[in-house]
Protein backbone atom coordinates (compact mmCIF):
# COMPACT_ATOMS: atom_id res chain seq x y z
CA UNK A 1 0.00 0.00 0.00
CA UNK A 2 1.16 3.58 -1.12
CA UNK A 3 1.92 5.82 1.92
CA UNK A 4 1.89 9.70 1.45
CA UNK A 5 2.96 12.27 3.57
CA UNK A 6 1.11 15.73 2.37
CA UNK A 7 2.98 19.10 3.03
CA UNK A 8 1.17 22.11 2.54
CA UNK A 9 2.24 25.45 1.46
CA UNK A 10 1.12 28.52 3.28
CA UNK A 11 -0.37 31.33 0.72
CA UNK A 12 -3.19 32.82 1.83
CA UNK A 13 -6.55 31.49 -0.41
CA UNK A 14 -3.62 30.19 -2.72
CA UNK A 15 -3.20 27.67 0.16
CA UNK A 16 -7.11 26.14 -1.43
CA UNK A 17 -5.36 23.95 -3.91
CA UNK A 18 -4.38 21.41 -1.28
CA UNK A 19 -8.25 21.05 -0.60
CA UNK A 20 -8.21 19.71 -4.13
CA UNK A 21 -5.40 17.29 -3.83
CA UNK A 22 -6.91 16.02 -1.05
CA UNK A 23 -9.93 15.35 -2.81
CA UNK A 24 -7.94 13.74 -5.77
CA UNK A 25 -5.80 11.07 -2.88
CA UNK A 26 -9.28 10.07 -1.78
CA UNK A 27 -10.34 9.53 -5.50
CA UNK A 28 -7.69 6.90 -6.06
CA UNK A 29 -8.18 5.63 -2.61
CA UNK A 30 -4.98 6.81 -0.93
CA UNK A 31 -4.79 7.69 2.31
CA UNK A 32 -2.46 10.11 3.69
CA UNK A 33 0.42 8.91 6.64
CA UNK A 34 1.31 12.36 7.70
CA UNK A 35 0.46 15.72 7.00
CA UNK A 36 2.61 19.09 7.67
CA UNK A 37 1.76 22.51 6.82
CA UNK A 38 2.72 26.45 7.67
CA UNK A 39 0.30 29.32 7.49
CA UNK A 40 -2.83 28.94 5.98
CA UNK A 41 -1.55 25.76 5.11
CA UNK A 42 -0.70 24.69 7.94
CA UNK A 43 -4.73 25.34 9.26
CA UNK A 44 -5.87 22.96 6.06
CA UNK A 45 -3.72 20.57 7.57
CA UNK A 46 -4.99 20.67 11.20
CA UNK A 47 -8.45 20.54 9.93
CA UNK A 48 -7.78 17.44 7.60
CA UNK A 49 -5.66 16.06 10.97
CA UNK A 50 -8.54 16.43 13.39
CA UNK A 51 -11.20 13.87 11.00
CA UNK A 52 -12.29 17.13 9.34
CA UNK A 53 -13.23 15.44 5.95
CA UNK A 54 -13.07 17.30 2.25
CA UNK A 55 -15.75 18.84 1.63
CA UNK A 56 -16.14 20.34 5.35
CA UNK A 57 -12.52 21.57 4.93
CA UNK A 58 -14.14 23.55 1.32
CA UNK A 59 -16.42 24.88 3.82
CA UNK A 60 -14.56 26.34 6.59
CA UNK A 61 -11.99 27.41 4.63
CA UNK A 62 -14.30 29.64 1.90
CA UNK A 63 -15.54 31.44 5.41
CA UNK A 64 -12.09 32.02 6.18
CA UNK A 65 -10.98 33.36 3.66
CA UNK A 66 -13.47 36.30 3.87
CA UNK A 67 -13.06 36.51 7.50
CA UNK A 68 -9.14 36.37 8.45
CA UNK A 69 -8.88 38.34 5.46
CA UNK A 70 -11.14 41.19 7.20
CA UNK A 71 -9.06 40.95 10.47
CA UNK A 72 -5.73 41.87 8.35
CA UNK A 73 -4.07 44.80 9.22
CA UNK A 74 -4.55 46.08 5.51
CA UNK A 75 -7.99 45.84 6.01
CA UNK A 76 -7.84 47.72 9.77
CA UNK A 77 -8.79 44.25 11.37
CA UNK A 78 -8.64 42.81 14.94
CA UNK A 79 -5.60 41.01 14.35
CA UNK A 80 -4.71 37.41 14.60
CA UNK A 81 -7.05 36.23 17.45
CA UNK A 82 -10.06 35.05 14.89
CA UNK A 83 -7.65 32.42 13.45
CA UNK A 84 -6.99 31.18 16.76
CA UNK A 85 -10.56 31.06 17.79
CA UNK A 86 -12.17 29.76 14.76
CA UNK A 87 -9.62 27.15 14.28
CA UNK A 88 -10.04 25.95 17.81
CA UNK A 89 -13.97 25.52 17.38
CA UNK A 90 -13.63 23.81 13.92
CA UNK A 91 -10.79 21.19 15.39
CA UNK A 92 -13.04 20.41 18.38
CA UNK A 93 -11.00 22.01 20.71
CA UNK A 94 -8.30 19.54 20.24
CA UNK A 95 -4.61 19.94 21.06
CA UNK A 96 -1.53 19.09 19.07
CA UNK A 97 -1.19 14.95 20.93
CA UNK A 98 -4.29 14.75 19.64
CA UNK A 99 -4.84 14.60 16.06
CA UNK A 100 -6.01 11.63 13.90
CA UNK A 101 -2.64 11.67 11.98
CA UNK A 102 0.57 12.94 12.70
CA UNK A 103 0.57 16.91 12.46
CA UNK A 104 3.93 19.52 11.91
CA UNK A 105 3.12 22.88 12.03
CA UNK A 106 6.23 25.37 11.68
CA UNK A 107 6.36 29.10 13.19
CA UNK A 108 9.11 31.34 13.04
CA UNK A 109 11.24 32.55 16.57
CA UNK A 110 13.73 34.41 15.37
CA UNK A 111 12.10 37.34 14.01
CA UNK A 112 12.15 38.55 10.42
CA UNK A 113 15.56 39.28 10.33
CA UNK A 114 16.83 36.27 11.94
CA UNK A 115 14.21 33.79 11.53
CA UNK A 116 14.52 30.44 13.72
CA UNK A 117 12.48 27.11 13.28
CA UNK A 118 10.03 26.57 15.89
CA UNK A 119 8.16 22.81 15.03
CA UNK A 120 4.58 22.09 16.78
CA UNK A 121 4.18 18.38 16.20
CA UNK A 122 2.25 15.81 17.58
CA UNK A 123 4.91 13.99 19.60
CA UNK A 124 6.96 17.33 20.85
CA UNK A 125 3.95 19.89 21.28
CA UNK A 126 1.24 17.50 22.47
CA UNK A 127 -0.95 19.87 25.02
CA UNK A 128 -0.65 23.02 22.79
CA UNK A 129 -3.91 23.68 21.51
CA UNK A 130 -4.09 23.30 17.49
CA UNK A 131 -5.47 26.52 17.01
CA UNK A 132 -2.46 27.93 18.99
CA UNK A 133 -0.56 26.49 16.71
CA UNK A 134 -2.07 27.81 13.37
CA UNK A 135 -1.64 31.24 14.71
CA UNK A 136 1.45 31.36 15.77
CA UNK A 137 2.22 29.90 12.19
CA UNK A 138 0.28 32.51 10.29
CA UNK A 139 1.43 35.16 12.06
CA UNK A 140 2.77 37.02 8.33
CA UNK A 141 4.36 40.50 9.96
CA UNK A 142 2.45 42.40 7.29
CA UNK A 143 -0.93 41.23 7.63
CA UNK A 144 -0.94 40.33 11.51
CA UNK A 145 0.44 41.40 14.74
CA UNK A 146 3.62 38.62 16.06
CA UNK A 147 2.27 36.26 17.94
CA UNK A 148 3.09 35.97 21.89
CA UNK A 149 2.19 32.95 23.75
CA UNK A 150 3.86 31.74 26.90
CA UNK A 151 6.84 34.27 26.91
CA UNK A 152 7.95 32.92 23.22
CA UNK A 153 7.37 35.26 20.18
CA UNK A 154 5.82 33.81 16.85
CA UNK A 155 6.37 35.23 13.28
CA UNK A 156 4.84 33.48 9.87
CA UNK A 157 5.71 29.72 9.31
CA UNK A 158 6.91 30.54 5.78
CA UNK A 159 10.22 32.06 6.77
CA UNK A 160 11.31 29.20 7.63
CA UNK A 161 9.87 25.85 6.91
CA UNK A 162 7.48 26.46 3.68
CA UNK A 163 6.29 23.41 4.50
CA UNK A 164 7.77 21.47 7.26
CA UNK A 165 9.54 17.98 5.76
CA UNK A 166 7.97 15.25 7.31
CA UNK A 167 9.35 11.94 8.20
CA UNK A 168 10.87 10.36 5.54
CA UNK A 169 11.10 6.41 4.80
CA UNK A 170 11.59 3.97 1.99
CA UNK A 171 7.86 3.48 1.63
CA UNK A 172 6.39 6.66 1.99
CA UNK A 173 6.07 9.36 -0.78
CA UNK A 174 6.01 12.65 -0.20
CA UNK A 175 3.82 15.18 -2.03
CA UNK A 176 4.54 18.75 -1.80
CA UNK A 177 1.13 20.92 -2.85
CA UNK A 178 2.24 23.97 -3.83
CA UNK A 179 1.98 26.70 -6.64
CA UNK A 180 3.46 28.46 -9.41
CA UNK A 181 5.43 31.50 -7.93
CA UNK A 182 6.73 34.73 -10.00
CA UNK A 183 9.28 35.46 -7.68
CA UNK A 184 10.50 33.92 -4.65
CA UNK A 185 10.96 36.63 -1.65
CA UNK A 186 14.08 36.68 0.06
CA UNK A 187 12.77 35.94 3.07
CA UNK A 188 11.17 32.96 2.26
CA UNK A 189 13.57 31.20 -0.39
CA UNK A 190 15.63 28.72 2.35
CA UNK A 191 12.21 27.50 3.50
CA UNK A 192 10.85 26.57 0.01
CA UNK A 193 13.88 25.47 -1.73
CA UNK A 194 14.28 23.03 1.52
CA UNK A 195 11.01 21.23 1.11
CA UNK A 196 11.55 21.14 -2.50
CA UNK A 197 14.69 19.47 -2.62
CA UNK A 198 13.13 16.66 -0.32
CA UNK A 199 9.86 16.60 -1.99
CA UNK A 200 9.35 13.30 -4.13
CA UNK A 201 6.69 14.86 -6.37
CA UNK A 202 5.43 19.10 -6.19
CA UNK A 203 2.63 19.61 -7.51
CA UNK A 204 2.68 23.55 -9.17
CA UNK A 205 -1.39 24.85 -10.21
CA UNK A 206 -0.85 27.90 -12.04
CA UNK A 207 -2.01 30.49 -9.34
CA UNK A 208 -0.20 33.28 -10.37
CA UNK A 209 -2.82 35.85 -10.87
CA UNK A 210 -4.37 34.96 -7.60
CA UNK A 211 -3.47 37.29 -4.62
CA UNK A 212 -2.81 36.29 -1.23
CA UNK A 213 -6.17 37.96 0.28
CA UNK A 214 -9.13 36.89 -1.31
CA UNK A 215 -12.71 35.64 -1.51
CA UNK A 216 -14.38 32.32 -1.93
CA UNK A 217 -14.49 32.37 -5.67
CA UNK A 218 -10.66 32.10 -5.29
CA UNK A 219 -10.91 29.48 -3.11
CA UNK A 220 -12.68 27.69 -5.53
CA UNK A 221 -10.73 28.00 -8.18
CA UNK A 222 -7.62 27.48 -6.33
CA UNK A 223 -8.63 24.13 -5.53
CA UNK A 224 -10.49 23.41 -8.39
CA UNK A 225 -6.35 23.43 -10.17
CA UNK A 226 -5.16 21.45 -7.02
CA UNK A 227 -7.78 18.69 -7.99
CA UNK A 228 -6.38 18.73 -11.59
CA UNK A 229 -2.89 19.03 -10.80
CA UNK A 230 -2.89 15.83 -8.72
CA UNK A 231 -5.35 14.11 -10.82
CA UNK A 232 -2.54 13.91 -13.17
CA UNK A 233 -0.04 12.11 -11.09
CA UNK A 234 0.27 8.20 -12.08
CA UNK A 235 1.43 6.40 -8.67
CA UNK A 236 2.36 3.21 -10.71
Amino acid sequence: MIKVSLGIRGGGVKSAASIGVLSALEEKGIKISEITGDSMGAVIAALYATGNNVERIMELFMEYSTIFSNATRLREGTGSEIIEKRINIDCKNKKMGDTDIPLTISANVGGILCPKPYYFTSETTPCVPIGVACRASSSFPFLYEHYKYKKQKFWDGGMVANPPIPQKSEDTIFILSSFAIKKKRKLYRKGMKEAEREADIILRPNLLEMKTLGNPDDVKLAAKLGYEAMSKVDFK
